[in-house]
């Protein structure tokens, strides 16, 4: 995570991360984000509710953030505790998802690393890629050397290097191939197989024979 110095910092990040992005349009993301002082201690689990000990507890995350570029500035207004705070984020700053935050972050992936890489690619792709990579995994075809964020990363950026993503054969067993051109009998619906071995072979018919005149 950008090797931010303080855990309060890593926290108010995380949270700001995810307050910007819009539910409802998540590849779009907010350029400010407003919120009560009080409620967002809470938020980012700060113990005290005094407005000045909250202000106090965030100026250092706030000036990490500033001189990081995550963050263009941060302004205070009301009094009180109906002090409010107004997030103002860098345009050039890439914002991450947090959904696919997580699913990095579950194997291993920084949130720097991560970060590159959704400046790289589409959204769509790095999910596209994880689901691949997963699949592998899980299938056996792919074997973890070192760790999987190594391993992750490397397919997402060579992904011609790995082999074709598993699939489920008719009967939903995961079958480490890729999908014949030709069907075969393996692919016949359950219901179709077996009324083929449960019919019994057709006899040929008899030529029939004309009978001549005398």
């Amino acid at each position: 995570m950008m090797s931010l110095s303080r855990p309060r910092t890593r926290v108010l990040f995380r949270v700001l991360d995810a307050m910007r992005v819009n539910p409802e349009r998540p590849d779009g993301v907010s350029d400010c984000f407003e919120i009560g002082l009080v409620e967002w201690a809470d938020q980012c689990k700060i113990p005290s509710a005094v407005p000045g000990n909250v202000r106090r507890a965030l100026q250092g995350p706030h000036d990490e953030l500033i001189k990081r570029g995550y963050l263009r500035n941060v302004v205070v207004t009301g009094r009180g505790r109906l002090q409010k705070l107004r997030y103002e984020f860098n345009p050039d700053f890439t914002p991450m998802d947090p959904v696919l935050a997580q699913r990095f972050r579950r194997h291993g992936v920084t949130d720097g690393v991560a970060r590159q890489l959704v400046a790289e690619f589409a959204r769509a792709t790095l999910n596209a890629h994880i689901d691949r990579f997963e699949a592998l995994v899980a299938s056996g075809l792919l074997v973890i050397k070192k760790t999987p964020a190594a391993a992750l990363v490397h397919l997402i950026r060579h992904p011609d290097q790995y082999p074709v993503t598993p699939v489920c054969d008719t009967w939903g067993t995961l079958a480490g191939r890729a999908v014949p051109q030709k069907l075969t009998e393996a692919t016949l619906e359950p219901s179709e197989a077996l009324h083929r071995e449960s019919s019994p072979p057709r006899r040929p018919s008899r030529p029939q024979m004309r009978s001549s005149s005398a």
